[in-house]
């Protein structure tokens, strides 16, 4: 994930486990064109429901625009970062979260692409998997 966001702005722009008050983040991103920029790791392990859990990661991070902090500046966008398996067994339910959560916040789902090594919006995924779905029935059906 750093790697994808290293791409994109000047590597020492990259902070990990960054603390900001009292929230302490995965990564921030703190200079450049997505300067502000929030990602959080979300495994979707521990208690709680998912959506409850994703629901308080967005919070947690949204409540930092409130503190004052030397840096002056507050979460501009966040993307919160899923690992493959859980991104598929939970895909339906995170796009609906992420609509809702979209209605008061910027945020974004995505998960590692394994081809490029870099991520994918899980929007992106759902579109994917519904274009190989359609490929394999249609492909079975003119098999009969």
């Amino acid at each position: 994930m750093v790697h994808h966001l290293a791409e994109r702005v000047d590597p020492d722009c990259v902070e990990t486990e960054k603390e900001v008050g009292a929230a302490v983040f995965d990564v921030v991103v703190t200079c450049g064109g997505l300067q502000g920029l929030v990602v959080e790791v979300e495994t979707l392990y521990g208690t709680g429901t998912v959506v409850h859990k994703l629901v308080e990661t967005v919070k947690r991070a949204c409540m930092r625009k409130l503190v004052e902090t030397v840096e002056r500046a507050g979460v501009r966008k966040m993307w919160i970062v899923v690992p493959n398996p859980q991104a598929v067994i939970y895909l339906p339910l995170l796009l609906r979260t992420r609509r809702e959560l979209r209605k008061e916040h910027d945020v974004e789902f995505y998960t590692l692409d394994v081809t490029s090594r870099g991520l994918v919006r899980l929007a992106d995924v759902a579109t994917m998997l519904v274009k190989k779905w359609k490929e394999t029935t249609e492909g079975a059906e003119e098999g009969r």
